[in-house]
């Protein structure tokens, strides 16, 4: 589960016990309270529905960006 959380951009959290849900609860408050949509349009369309990686980095050293590690274009033998 963590791998597929990591490469989604999502997080994986494990309770042991009923008494660790109420501190997950909260970081997963405290994650949905500072959410931003950012979309992206390349210059190029990929019609072959290649992987593009993605690399997103805040200007900040404070701050901490959590986001897919890529996407597969549209197109390709997989989209027909």
């Amino acid at each position: 589960m963590a791998q597929i959380a990591d490469r989604t951009g999502g997080h994986a959290y494990e309770a042991k016990k009923k008494e660790d849900l109420d501190a997950i609860y909260k970081l997963i408050a405290e994650e949905l309270r500072n959410q931003y949509l950012l979309t992206y349009t390349p210059d190029k369309v990929d019609n072959d529905g290649g992987y593009h990686k993605v690399l997103l980095k805040a200007s900040k050293t404070d701050l901490t960006v959590t986001t897919r590690q890529g996407y597969f274009a549209p197109g390709g033998e997989d989209s027909k």
